[in-house]
């Protein structure tokens, strides 16, 4: 480097190691990215720029990874532009010939001189701030990839705080010598690094902001909408005017306004936010979210606990060095001054209910439509509320038909849905889910409501855990689900109701797969196992040592993610935060519950229940048996888990499904809880039958559960319609918890009925006794004898009368 290029370095550096603040995504390159730091490394930047280079090399050296400034140094050089910035007021002499530098990268390969090159693209941006289309702020300070120096330096000092330094996969130049022609090898390896920096870009900034007044008017000028302002007017007997004037209000009641400013303000009180109530935000599978981000629209899909989750997804988005998402946020939280700043931090608000309002229905269409024709991100809870029950709920379909609707209407960018499991160790809103779920009103969220949780701030809510599922590609998804659709010209074609409600079940599928199993959901597991929520320590290590091993040897899904803790650091864990308390005896200690509500522990357990279904159903054949032949135990299996795989959204078809146990099967008998002898199964040893009947306890709520319309349509004479099966079984669950505090209600939850009844009438007539009570009886066969007496008691004498006002009726 010549001696004046050598001080211009310098003297960047010290300008960037003074007003930058670097996020290194990912946060550990080396080991994310697989780098061999025994092979050269040469760094690619987009385009030339010092204060560019000295960031790059003060964020290599901060990751230890080599970096060396002076390219006369070795045989290959550490690094390269791809380009040459615009000179507009721009102080930068020639660019150097980088042509060359890269001809002899190339050449040192094919020679053989050094055995192979690492291209690692490093994208780093100030800012990230898009800027409207058209404003002066987006012309002096706003990143862009070919401005001068002096730009570079107005840029720096305005974003330099918020500096974000991308590094890529590295790329093997033997590997890609290999694959391409000699005659064209560099100019296709150029063309692929520039599209590689142009669709990176892309998902870390999407296009520039648009002003709510124009996507209005655009919405306005829709022929959907014009329609609907005319039906409007007709309808309501008013002016054209005046229904516009309507339609043009519902636009400024739904639109996002983004900010950046907000945006960082609330990467700075978010951080400081984080660290106040969690011990951590741990992220997994990031990297295939970057690469799917770069060519899709991706539309997130996450799972939905707690209010936290609005802020948490776009948090972490934007710290992964992503476009946060346009959120759509219930109309509830629209209020002051909440509203106005989930509104600048990209919320978009949708009325819970509008099904009978078309004006409002062809605006918010025709507003989705827009977010997707700028390929710009969308977040959306597929299950149109917060879970108060801990378990994933029955998908609400609305927004994914509108999806698809506009989609095979205007082919845009392809679309992308992206899962997301978001699992906390405790949520902040569980105690108020549970005056609910006890017949406690729904407080509307208001400000007084927002100042009151500022208590939660002297409280510990353990580590957070973000989990990104396997992407659903709706091209290949519409491939499967419904040929020819390519070739569609209907609006709302035959095919598109089944296709959603497929589409929609597979999405609660993949958040499930991507399930993060937390400390606190797996002890609140074992603890309902218990009669009195205490256990002897060295059982509870046996039982989590269990678990572990079984999702590690047999696990549910290749999503699945559950850490490197041992069973004895989540005891450890679960008392520091106060989750249990250890009682010291002689004999040996006792954990117990700590100074929570016992049926809060239902909430926790539910968030892990899918991923132990199945298990515990196999060991549930032991609770009343000593030996089970194994035909007999894969056919129950067999009949029970369609059940199982709707209530809790199992991925795993019928021929996966028996595979999989048949797995679980070998591993109980692998770790000695079960053993196999001339085709019947039965528990090794007295030690290992109480293992196996903890586990058979994760399940014992929800074979109570389904056991409970199964006694009305077995036992009652006239069990009236599907309704009122499903109502007399709510009735009977209430009845059965104020005599025997028999669970607490969010396992009784009345969509559990709903949904049984709905998979049993799939395949049964709603007369057909015999089968009810060949499925009863084999549920009681699970089911403890005590449970199954308490179940028939109550449910006898809620039937008799139940069955006279339905006659009546």
């Amino acid at each position: 480097m010549a001696p004046w290029l050598s001080l211009r370095f310098g003297l960047a550096k010290l300008l960037i190691g003074w007003a930058t603040k670097r996020y290194i995504v990912p946060k550990q390159p080396l080991e994310q990215l697989d780098i061999d730091t025994s092979k050269p490394i040469c760094y690619v930047l987009r385009t030339r720029s010092y204060s560019a280079l000295a960031t790059l090399e003060i964020a290599a050296k901060e990751n230890k990874l080599p970096f060396n400034a002076n390219r006369e140094a070795s045989e290959t050089p550490n690094y390269l532009f791809l380009g040459k910035p615009h000179n507009w007021l721009s102080l930068n002499g020639e660019l150097p010939e980088e042509e060359e530098q890269l001809t002899n990268c190339l050449n040192a390969v094919k020679d053989g001189q050094v055995p192979d090159v690492q291209i690692v693209p490093v994208a780093i941006y100030w800012g990230r701030n898009p800027g409207k289309e058209r404003s002066l702020f987006k012309l002096l300070f706003a990143d862009q990839e070919n401005i001068g120096a002096l730009r570079r330096l107005l840029v720096v000092l305005a974003n330099g705080r918020h500096t974000f330094v991308r590094f890529s996969r590295p790329i093997s130049l033997k590997q890609w010598l290999d694959g391409v022609e000699q005659a064209q090898d560099q100019r296709k390896l150029v063309r692929t690094l520039k599209h590689h920096f142009h669709y990176q870009r892309q998902a870390a900034f999407g296009p520039g902001g648009v002003n709510t007044n124009e996507i209005a008017r655009q919405i306005l000028s829709t022929d959907a909408v014009k329609q609907a302002i005319s039906a409007e007017a007709k309808k309501k007997k008013i002016s054209q005017g005046k229904a516009k004037h309507k339609a043009k209000k519902m636009v400024l009641e739904i639109a996002s306004t983004p900010s950046f400013a907000v945006l960082r303000f609330f990467s700075l009180f978010l951080s400081w936010l984080w660290n106040k109530l969690y011990d951590g935000v741990e992220c997994f599978q990031t990297e295939r979210l970057r690469e799917v981000a770069k060519e899709n629209q991706v539309i997130y899909v996450p799972c939905h606990r707690s209010h936290m989750d609005y802020l948490l997804l776009s948090y972490v988005l934007y710290h992964e060095g992503l476009m946060p998402p346009y959120i759509a946020a219930g109309i509830n939280l629209d209020f002051w001054p909440i509203g106005s700043v989930l509104r600048r931090s990209g919320a978009f608000f949708i009325r819970r209910s509008f099904r009978n309002d078309r004006l409002y229905q062809a605006v918010f269409s025709e507003y989705m439509n827009c977010l997707a024709k700028r390929g710009l991100a969308i977040e959306y809870f597929i299950e149109g509320g917060r879970s108060r029950t801990g378990k994933l709920l029955s998908p609400k379909t609305g927004m994914i038909s509108m999806t698809l609707s506009n989609y095979i209407q205007d082919k845009k960018k392809p679309i992308v849905f992206v899962p997301v499991y978001i699992g906390y160790d405790r949520v902040m809103e569980v105690s108020t889910y549970h005056k609910e779920l006890f017949g406690k009103e729904k407080k509307k969220e208001s400000m007084f409501q927002l100042l009151r949780s500022r208590r939660a701030l002297s409280q510990s809510f353990g580590k957070v855990n973000v989990n990104f599922g396997e992407p659903l590609f709706l091209d290949e998804q519409l491939d499967t689900l419904a040929e020819g659709w390519r070739e569609n010209k209907d609006e709302r074609p035959s095919w598109l109701k089944p296709v959603v409600s497929t589409l929609s079940l597979r999405l609660c599928e993949s958040i499930n797969a991507a399930a993060a199993p937390s400390t606190v959901s797996l002890v609140s597991s074992i603890l309902l196992t218990t009669p009195r929520l205490s256990i002897d320590e060295k059982r509870m290590s046996r039982l989590l040592s269990g678990l572990l091993n079984m999702l590690e040897t047999v696990p549910y899904s290749q999503d699945l993610v559950y850490g490197a803790m041992s069973a004895p650091q989540h005891i450890e864990k679960a008392i520091e935060v106060n989750l249990i308390e250890r009682q010291e005896l002689e004999g040996g200690n006792i954990l117990r519950l700590a100074n929570i509500t016992p049926s809060l522990l239902t909430y926790y357990s539910n968030n892990i229940l899918h991923l132990f279904a199945l298990p515990s159903l196999i060991a549930s054949h032991f609770v009343r048996n000593t030996t089970v032949a194994a035909p007999a135990l894969r056919e129950n299996m067999r009949k029970l888990y369609p059940f199982v795989k709707r209530e809790l959204f199992l991925p795993h078809n019928e021929h996966q499904a028996e595979t999989y146990t048949d797995e679980l099967l070998a591993w109980y008998e692998k770790t000695g809880w079960l053993k196999h002898d001339e085709g019947h199964f039965s528990c090794t040893d007295q030690h290992t039958a109480m293992l196996v009947k903890h586990m058979a306890g994760f399940s014992e709520a929800l074979l109570s559960a389904w056991a409970i319309p199964l006694c009305i349509l077995v036992f009652s004479k006239d069990p009236g319609s599907r309704g009122q099966v499903i109502s007399l079984a709510a009735k009977i669950a209430k009845q059965l918890e104020i005599l025997y505090g028999f669970s607490s209600p969010d396992k009784f939850d009345k969509s559990m009925f709903q949904q049984f009844i709905d998979v049993y009438l799939t395949d049964h007539e709603q007369q057909d006794v015999d089968s009810a009570a060949a499925l009863l009886d084999l549920l009681f066969s699970l089911l403890p004898q005590a449970i199954e007496n308490q179940l028939m008691e109550v449910a006898m004498d809620s039937i008799g009368p139940a069955n006279q006002e339905l006659v009546v009726s």
